[in-house]
């Protein structure tokens, strides 16, 4: 089926296997002085394993002004080859093809990442950072050059089969390349081959001094999406001379921090969103092109290939959620692959600066999970709530060996997800659900629908452990009117049980709160959002790039949607919502129905305390605390592990 995905393909003198890359994605997982761990070890080793053609290791920062990030790793001194030659040989004798990325970060960093001004080729701050950054004078330019030289000498000293350099995302070398941040009137500045000089010598100087045999690939933002930033003419001129310099490869991306929803797309935005980058790339050389963009689905990236978009195709979040992902399609079990969902929580690193999987628990765990694979003692354990922590607890139950039955009062299995997989542009998160419920029954798990448990019924159970996953209700404001026929819940809108009429409020602006308004827009209602903060959809609770697409879709809909922020309900009439807003009493008449989604209350239907002392009990999920999908899942995976 995948003919195309398994050829083999040369970059320069290398041969890969198959054209599947693994993107060069910041962890975190080094240490703070940019040595190789042993836990990034673990992680590279796993996608090793899991068959991908070529692996580009993430980016390592050439010298310490270029540092992006704590725990990014580093390569501006000899002191690292030993470690990074650790990883590359750990990597070859699991059958890897390994790249490293080089990089620096110019603007897009700051002074507190790497201790002094960043710099850039003109003095214009990075418009989301906002430091301003140090002009670089034409001697320093060229001690950077060097830099990404020596950096390629230490990589193929280290064992590494290539190296890339990152010209992409508004990171130094892009920044040279682009009329949007370089404003030199210089050699390095001005028309489109000098703001190209930086990059050209860069890949020069690395071919004349590790010699032409040696693969260097160069990944480009083809288009920036900026007013006066890169376009894909320019870029298709800029591979061309790339090329003919000596370049083994181009990996094709687009944006920059400004418009980082169009490098990091979301499940917002159609699969393969650049894909067009890379054809147009593609037109313009005979070197291999890759293309990247929320590359998921294994027939998609087939046709990609027999289309002739590209010669590679990128994986990126793909791998974080399944690192087997190439193994698996080669071997005809796709519905064993573990779905990316494009929620970007590995990316929402203000919060979480190591990078982590919202439905994968193991990555960044692969070392210490090895040791737990099998359960000590197999035990009889019962799950109760078929929501995806429910699922997840009894799918790594199982697997580790116990004996698993799971019950659910509904249905269906998948709880609240399953109900917010309705909104528009949501589809995607069925697909977790879809996958669990395929690993339950392969694994052999009893699974029970519309069954309500009692206490009774757990005393009588033959079981050592019982899971409480119950999930979450909404919470009940107190508001006058709430008893009225014409006030509903958002899971009632969801599921189709609420008769709204076509004038409708929605109280509360949180995620809930805007997909069901969403919702309501598509189906032709008028809506009107009513907030008591400041603003709506607040980061962190919402990943900037989700909130970012769903509030364009509101804000974009043709007056369907009125958003009221720093409001207070008072009062729900039959027809009326009263409102206080900058201290001001208001009235909003017309209203035909009321839909509260103001947050969600742990629910569990059973005292806890009746049950027998004899079973050990735990309760995950939203049934502690109603978060999102990565603390559903890992919390359910914490408990299962530790059985």
């Amino acid at each position: 089926m995948f003919e195309s995905l398994f050829n083999p393909i040369r970059i320069g003198h290398l041969e890969l296997a198959n054209r599947l890359v693994m993107a060069p994605m910041t962890t975190g997982y080094g240490s703070l002085d940019g040595s190789v761990t042993p836990t990034l070890i673990d992680y590279y080793l796993k996608r090793a394993e899991g068959g991908v053609g070529l692996i580009i290791v993430e980016s390592c920062y050439v010298e310490k002004r270029g540092k992006g990030i704590l725990g990014q790793l580093a390569i501006d001194d000899d002191q690292y080859i030993p470690g990074l030659a650790e990883l590359t040989k750990q990597m070859k004798a699991a059958g890897a093809k390994i790249f490293l990325q080089l990089i620096h970060c110019g603007r897009q960093t700051s002074s507190k990442i790497c201790g002094e001004q960043p710099v850039a080729p003109s003095p214009i701050p990075c418009p989301l950072i906002q430091e301003m950054p140090h002009e670089l004078e034409v001697p320093e330019i060229e001690a950077i050059i060097q830099a990404f030289v020596d950096a390629a000498r230490r990589a193929k000293e280290s064992g590494f089969d290539g190296v890339e350099i990152h010209a992409a995302h508004g990171y130094l070398q892009n920044e040279f390349l682009s009329s949007y941040s370089n404003k030199r009137t210089d050699e390095y500045g001005g028309n489109l081959i000098n703001r190209s000089k930086m990059l050209l010598e860069t890949v020069m100087k690395i071919k004349g001094r590790l010699g032409k045999d040696y693969p260097v690939s160069c990944r480009l933002s083809a288009e920036e999406f900026v007013q006066g930033g890169l376009t894909l003419s320019e870029t298709k001129q800029i591979s061309k001379w790339l090329q003919n310099v000596g370049l083994d490869a181009i990996s094709v991306s687009g944006g920059v921090f400004e418009t980082d929803h169009k490098v990091i797309p979301t499940m917002d935005v159609e699969e393969g969103s650049l894909v067009h980058l890379s054809q147009g790339i593609k037109e313009s050389v005979t070197i291999p092109v890759f293309a990247v963009g929320g590359i998921n689905h294994p027939e998609f990236a087939e046709q990609i290939l027999m289309k002739g978009k590209a010669d590679m195709v990128v994986l990126g979040r793909t791998l974080l959620a399944d690192p087997l992902w190439p193994m698996k399609v080669q071997g005809g079990e796709i519905d064993k692959i573990r779905p990316c969902l494009y929620c970007n929580h590995c990316r929402n690193r203000p919060i979480r600066p190591k990078m982590n999987c919202a439905v994968n628990y193991e990555t960044g765990r692969e070392s210490e999970l090895k040791e737990k694979e099998k359960a000590r003692q197999p035990k009889r354990v019962v799950v109760i709530g078929g929501g995806v922590a429910g699922m997840e607890a009894a799918s790594i139950t199982a697997q580790r060996g116990h004996q698993v039955t799971l019950y659910e009062i509904s249905d269906a299995l998948g709880g609240n997800v399953l109900l917010a997989s309705i909104p528009p542009k949501r589809e995607r998160l069925k697909k977790i659900i879809e996958f669990l419920e395929t690993e339950l029954r392969r694994l052999g798990v009893e699974i029970f629908l519309n069954v309500e448990v009692t206490v009774e019924m757990m005393k009588q159970r033959k079981a050592d452990v019982l899971l409480f996953a119950t999930g979450s209700e909404p919470v009940v404001p107190n508001i006058p009117g709430l008893e009225l026929p014409n006030v509903y819940f958002a899971r009632d809108v969801l599921t189709g049980r609420a008769d709204l009429g076509k004038v409708v409020v929605v109280i509360g602006g949180g995620l809930v709160g805007l997909e069901t308004a969403d919702y309501l827009r598509e189906k032709g209602k008028a809506v009107t959002i009513i907030e008591q903060l400041p603003s709506i959809g607040e980061v962190p609770l919402v990943e900037v790039n989700i909130r970012k697409h769903l509030l364009n879709r509101l804000r974009k809909s043709d007056e369907k949607i009125l958003i009221m922020t720093s409001t207070e309900v008072k009062e729900i009439g039959r027809h009326y919502v009263k409102v206080v807003t900058n201290s001001v009493e208001k009235l909003l008449p017309g209203i035909d129905s009321v839909v509260i989604a103001v947050g969600l209350k742990p629910f569990i239907p059973i005292e806890l305390g009746q049950l027998s002392p004899e079973h050990e009990v735990h309760v995950i999920g939203d049934s502690t605390k109603p978060q999102t999908i990565f603390e559903a899942i890992h919390s359910a995976a914490e408990v299962a592990y530790a059985l």
